[in-house]
């Protein structure tokens, strides 16, 4: 069985990881995308998965393939364009960038290239609704770049923040900046983090997998079992799979985990979160930073620092308020498709 990439953002000082006591229902069920009940929806409960006194058989695994995806099959719908995103354009964008190789296996990087896509096809359209230059291109440059124009949705990029750059520029203006936004001078977030994966198509008890998890968490939140407990019964099925400890991770990104992991104390849960072929469970054992350095740390930095967090931050709302404007929208079932059966071979 293929090993399970660790969803994105999610690092520690060895690189990138194999993976990922209060009960945050609130945050699983409308952060994390899913709850118990549309977990329960492939399969009837048996009497096995209402019994809670009975112990809990190994658990198995499906071995059921989900069908390949045709090649002019709907990623992404940009519905004001009247436009889409393919299987096929996916495959030949992750052949192109060599910076997306392995993306689509991971169910927080696939959907950042298909944000990306999705962006780039709203940028090059804004970019000239908004009578920015066309760019020269190359003689010899890939037919792709005329459909996904990168650097022209690059070019938007620096027009939509060209106000951060222009107003950062000296010591008085990043001194305000500090005052005004020390969150975006603060230290490092680390989190050590442990994790339990049972393959997607696993049934525990009568249950799949994710329902599953999503009970065993509530019994870990109640007091009933620990967490060391439920990676023990998860290891019958992944003998080989790594789990437990994974060491202090950097949260680096604004994934959904990562942010879910920052929200959290030590001794949460995070999850039920599903990736591809599998689900994961984390518990947050420790966390570390976070606290606002002193002027006289980053003083030497602060504009560079106050520039980059302005452009994020403007960019990262004018995006999202584009998005909403053009309408893009994720087809979840096709990329559940490819999460699930790849594209690549």
């Amino acid at each position: 069985m293929k090993k399970p990439s660790c969803p994105r953002g999610v690092a520690n000082q060895r690189g990138r990881t194999g993976g990922i006591g209060r009960w945050l229902l609130v945050l699983i069920s409308l952060v994390l995308f899913n709850d118990p009940e549309a977990a329960r929806a492939d399969s009837a409960p048996s009497a096995a998965a209402t019994d809670r006194a009975a112990p809990s058989p190994a658990p198995t695994a499906s071995a059921v393939a989900p069908a390949p995806l045709a090649e002019d099959a709907v990623l992404v719908r940009i519905e004001r364009l009247g436009d889409a995103i393919t299987v096929a354009e996916l495959r030949r964008a992750l052949v192109l960038r060599l910076d997306w190789r392995g993306y689509e296996k991971n169910g927080e990087t696939l959907r950042h290239v298909l944000e990306e896509l999705a962006w780039t096809r709203v940028a090059m359209h804004e970019a000239d609704r908004q009578g920015l230059p066309p760019r020269e291109r190359a003689e010899n440059e890939d037919p792709l770049l005329a459909r996904f124009d990168f650097p022209r949705a690059l070019a938007l990029e620096k027009h939509l923040t060209r106000a951060c750059d222009d107003e950062l520029q000296t010591p008085e203006s990043a001194r305000a900046y500090y005052d005004a936004h020390p969150e975006a001078f603060a230290a490092p977030v680390r989190a050590r983090v442990a994790r339990l994966v049972l393959p997607r198509d696993a049934e525990i008890a009568g249950q799949p997998a994710l329902a599953w998890l999503f009970d065993a968490a509530r019994d870990v939140a109640q007091g009933a079992r620990t967490f060391d407990e439920l990676i023990k019964q998860a290891q019958q099925i992944l003998p080989t799979m790594p789990m437990g400890d994974l060491g202090y991770l950097a949260l680096e990104d604004d994934s959904a985990l990562v942010r879910a992991l920052r929200a959290v104390k030590p001794g949460d849960l995070v999850g039920p979160f599903p990736d591809g072929a599998y689900v994961f469970l984390f518990q947050v054992v420790a966390k570390e930073g976070g606290e606002t350095l002193p002027w006289t740390l980053v003083e030497r930095q602060a504009a560079t620092i106050a520039r980059q967090h302005c452009s994020r931050n403007t960019l990262s709302e004018a995006r999202r308020e584009l998005k909403n404007e053009y309408g893009v929208r994720f087809e979840e079932n096709a990329v559940d498709a490819v999460l699930r059966h790849g594209i690549l071979k």
